[in-house]
């Protein structure tokens, strides 16, 4: 189907003029470019989209990134969430994409009479009466069950050390670095338990099960993966995994030509994959940490991933040579 100004996704009321979604007497605004992702989706309500599909539809020509999709689709459930958190709107499907799973309704333009309208405007009036009433309390209930399911949702993780399989080992300071600044990431989002480097680095060179992880840090998840660096050219592959069931969630590598604005935006594709598949609500400025930019060139970048290195060698008490 094609949608046109507003329609109904699930309990929920789409404005696409206004950049909005509402249900009943609450209202949560939207980027454009999220109205966008969701009109979509609703034109192709119950299908899979890939992340390929949306960019070259919604922003063709025009040099964007998955990531920018990743940010769209956690934009659009948190705000979802927020209206009503009882519903599942928009499903992952692993490596395919996206789907709004909500049934879609359009609302037609219809004809109505005068004594329609005045028969709607006294109804109306009724419940306003009713809605000052009970607002306050309908408030307070709802954002204590909205606490509560938040409470129990909370996930957890652990960011191990990447391994080192580059050529030249001095390359572990850059493994190093790569995974605290995804744990630094990951951090900064409110609804994440990230366990802390000084814990999860302590599994380095161990060679411990998810098991074994899993009941030390009493983490839901585990990132983890490896560098590989030689030339001008990088490899990093990064797999997040469910220690319930010890599978993979998902698992990607990337070959990058090396240069710092490719590093980074490594780094933020795998914390934008993290938080779509454990789907905490994010919060504008979690957003921005996200997408939190570093070092302006390569070298300052190196100086500072082996500054890291060796100060937390300092601190854990081992000697430092070079």
């Amino acid at each position: 189907m094609t949608v046109n100004g507003s329609f109904d996704v699930g309990r929920c009321r789409v404005e696409r003029d206004l950049d909005r979604i509402s249900r009943g007497s609450e209202a949560a605004t939207i980027r454009p470019q999220v109205m966008d992702v969701l009109v979509y989706l609703a034109d192709n309500s119950g299908q899979i989209i890939s992340s390929d599909e949306l960019l070259d539809r919604l922003w063709p020509g025009k040099v964007v990134t998955s990531a920018s999709i990743y940010n769209c689709i956690n934009e659009l459930r948190s705000a979802f969430q927020s209206l009503d958190s009882e519903q599942t709107y928009v499903e992952t499907v692993p490596k395919r994409g996206y789907r709004l799973v909500a049934p879609v309704v359009g609302i037609a333009a219809s004809s109505v009479t005068e004594d329609q309208k005045r028969s709607r405007a006294i109804s109306r009036t009724l419940l306003v009466c009713f809605v000052i009433i009970a607002s306050a309390a309908v408030i307070l209930i709802f954002s204590q069950e909205k606490r509560s399911v938040n409470e129990t949702q909370e996930q957890s993780i652990a960011v191990l050390p990447f391994v080192n399989m580059s050529p030249d080992p001095d390359q572990e300071h850059f493994a190093d670095g790569l995974a605290e600044e995804l744990l630094n990431s990951l951090a900064a989002i409110g609804e994440l338990r990230v366990i802390s480097r000084a814990s999860s680095f302590a599994f380095k060179d161990r060679n411990a099960s998810v098991a074994e992880i899993a009941a030390a840090l009493q983490v839901d998840h585990i990132l983890d993966g490896s560098v590989r660096r030689a030339g001008d050219t990088v490899r990093v592959t990064a797999q997040l995994i469910d220690t319930s069931s010890d599978s993979h969630i998902w698992s990607e590598t990337y070959d990058r030509t090396l240069d710092v604005n490719n590093v980074l935006e490594i780094q933020y594709d795998i914390a934008a994959r993290v938080v779509d598949a454990l789907n905490p609500r994010l919060l504008p400025q979690e957003l921005a940490m996200l997408a939190s930019k570093g070092p302006a060139n390569l070298r300052a970048l190196d100086l500072f991933h082996d500054g890291m290195f060796y100060l937390d060698k300092i601190e854990n008490g081992q000697s430092v040579s070079r």
